[in-house]
């Protein structure tokens, strides 16, 4: 009998404690602690994404309280929050409703006003606003995808076009006098360089001078007129499709839709605003009758980078298509990648006060490597010389001596 009553007493005494403890971890979960020694604090939000009842509230990522209530309004959602007595909130604090890590809960994170000299009163109202979740991501990403998706449809049909390829011909055509009179001036050069006579060299470099001269006469002063016009006739048809209606609407809405979720970081949805079209036309001529080389390249730049659409012919009868994404290394070195006359490669821009240095390497089966260089004679005209198939054999190497016409 007395052994009964001792395992009563024992049973009761580790159910009084059981029911101690789950009372305090139930006082302790409701944060009544908190609620009771702590004061209540209001803010307002046009959206909170998802935040519940109970979920964290943090100052500088320390845990001072818990969300109390959520009160749906008609133009905004008030979120009822108490924190810790000993807890300063600074005035002019602001807040935000963020994810706990990537795919975390929400909570309520306090960002304080550092030059504020008082602090909040129990009952204050802060205002604030919730980050972007993933679903927010996926559905700007995908109406990104629809806009460019869009541009390229848009110049494909451009490219298609028999007036913007007569254009892209008529250029063509018209710097083959240019090719035709620096002919003259190779074989001047190519004297020049097996003389060894000193008055030899000067009557040379007289006559190169004299040719090089020729070159730059009334018809080639007309030639480079026509080409101009050329690419203002294709610059306007670009610009016809910028300004399609509805074309810009939908690029606005897309950037105003990026502001709403990133507002620390809203320039980077600003790109469409900024996009810059550039043009550039080079033509070639090859040593031992190899033929000419011909490119016609546009440029769609944003900040310092840019997409590349061209065609080339690189010595042959076949259209090429160059496709390349470019990026700036350093101040006076960028790197290209992606397609290269219909293959894949890289390649280099490299650029010492006016002189400029382009190298590609493509076609990594057979590893063709390619290099030119330029230099300014006139305003945003370049002659330029160069070679083909560098690591190649002899047989297959081309030097090329030409000109280059760019908009930039």
């Amino acid at each position: 009998m007395k052994q009964y009553k001792v395992n009563t007493v024992l049973v009761g005494l580790f159910t009084s404690i059981i029911i101690l403890i789950l009372a305090f971890l139930l006082i302790w979960q409701s944060n009544l602690f908190i609620r009771v020694s702590g004061y209540e604090l209001i803010g307002r939000f046009d959206s909170v994404g998802g935040l519940l009842t109970q979920s964290e509230v943090r100052f500088r990522g320390y845990r001072v309280g818990r969300v109390i209530d959520i009160q749906p309004q008609k133009d905004a959602i008030l979120v009822r929050f108490s924190v810790m007595n000993d807890v300063q909130i600074p005035h002019g604090s602001s807040l935000r409703v963020i994810f706990d890590g990537l795919v975390g809960e929400k909570y309520v994170d306090i960002i304080p006003d550092p030059n504020a000299l008082e602090y909040l009163s129990p009952g204050e109202v802060l205002v604030g606003y919730s980050t972007a979740g993933i679903a927010d991501f996926v559905d700007v990403g995908t109406k990104n995808l629809a806009e460019i998706q869009e541009v390229l449809r848009a110049f494909r049909k451009i490219s298609t076009n028999p007036d913007v390829m007569n254009s892209i011909q008529n250029s063509i055509f018209a710097v083959e006098a240019i090719t035709e009179n620096t002919n003259a001036v190779l074989e001047q050069i190519r004297q020049f360089s097996e003389d060894d006579n000193i008055q030899q060299i000067v009557n040379n470099l007289n006559t190169i001078s004299f040719e090089l001269s020729k070159t730059i006469d009334a018809d080639f002063a007309k030639n480079l007129s026509l080409t101009i016009e050329n690419f203002q006739q294709a610059s306007e048809s670009l610009n016809d499709l910028l300004s399609r209606e509805g074309f810009k609407t939908d690029v606005r809405s897309a950037v105003v839709e990026g502001k709403k979720m990133f507002r620390t970081v809203d320039s980077v949805f600003d790109t469409f605003s900024k996009i810059t079209i550039d043009s550039n036309t080079s033509v070639y001529k090859a040593n031992e009758e190899k033929g000419n080389w011909l490119s016609a390249n546009v440029d769609f730049g944003y900040k310092s980078s840019f997409l590349r659409l061209g065609v080339g012919n690189r010595l042959t009868t076949d259209v090429m298509v160059n496709l390349q994404q470019s990026l700036a290394l350093f101040d006076s070195l960028r790197a290209r990648f992606g397609s290269f006359y219909s293959f894949p490669g890289v390649g280099f821009d490299y650029t010492l006060y006016n002189l400029h240095l382009k190298t590609d390497i493509y076609n990594f089966d057979s590893a063709q490597l390619d290099a030119f260089l330029y230099y300014p004679i006139i305003n945003k005209f370049y002659v330029s010389i160069g070679a083909t198939d560098l690591l190649d054999n002899d047989q297959n190497k081309s030097y090329l001596f030409g000109f280059k016409l760019a908009t930039n």
